[in-house]
């Protein structure tokens, strides 16, 4: 069902036969971008480490909110992705009050667990 999915979304079917591949910020940034059905995107990247190829998904992702910078005006695309930092993207794409509304700062919100275990806003390393 999920590879369904991900051909219905037009994700690519690079991404989708390598299940085991190592997950980078650029392949995150593109996944995003292909299960939203590759939008039409009016931002521009706003980093500038980011190759020609991967700028429309990053530069997209970035203005949802859902991704952001190292703080130096890059994006760092070819590093693996951390469980956390995937976490706080996900959870930036579901609830729009903790999107970004800068791309560039390093330490955005996102998710850790209180003394009660409920959800919160944190900083960390980027998303």
């Amino acid at each position: 069902e999920a590879l369904a999915w991900g051909r219905e979304k037009s994700v690519s079917r690079a991404f989708l036969a390598s299940p085991g591949q190592r997950l980078t910020r650029g392949a995150v940034a593109r996944l995003l971008y292909e299960s939203a059905g590759q939008p039409v995107a009016h931002e521009e990247c706003p980093f500038s480490d980011v190759s020609e190829k991967d700028a429309v998904a990053v530069g997209w992702a970035a203005g949802q909110g859902y991704l952001t910078g190292v703080g130096d005006g890059t994006y760092e695309p070819g590093r693996p992705v951390t469980r956390q930092e995937f976490a706080a993207i996900l959870w930036r794409r579901e609830h729009p009050r903790y999107r970004s509304k800068d791309s560039s700062v390093l330490g955005t919100p996102a998710l850790c667990r209180n003394g009660r275990g409920m959800l919160c806003s944190g900083a960390s390393r980027p998303g």
